[in-house]
């Protein structure tokens, strides 16, 4: 799929399960969702957790939880703009993208 960010990723055809599977798998909290090629969205275990609570069918495809509107930056950003992104918004994880393709990922836990 994506060589370094194949921990991360997951394609978009994918089920909720698919991917829940695939973040306990690779001992991780997340995925970035892919589709062609593109980053379309992002899914936490906590979003996991949500939709278990609403009931919802893990069977269907991930595209149907997984959230578009999510916090990513453009490649080349500002590193202050980082610093103060994690301070201002409860996220562990950051996508930088280039014209909608993942180049990178930051972590909290980085900075």
């Amino acid at each position: 799929m994506m060589g370094r960010f194949n921990k991360f990723t997951c394609d978009a055809n994918s089920t909720i399960a698919d991917v829940y599977t695939h973040i306990k798998k690779k001992r991780t909290t997340f995925a970035i969702i892919i589709k062609r090629k593109s980053v379309i969205g992002t899914f936490t275990l906590g979003d996991y957790k949500e939709s278990l609570f609403k009931g919802t069918n893990l069977n269907n495809k991930i595209t149907t939880i997984a959230k578009k509107k999510f916090f990513k930056l453009e490649q080349g950003y500002d590193k202050s703009l980082l610093k103060k992104s994690f301070r201002k918004n409860t996220i562990d994880f950051i996508p930088i993208l280039k014209k909608s393709k993942l180049v990178d990922i930051v972590f909290k836990k980085q900075i």
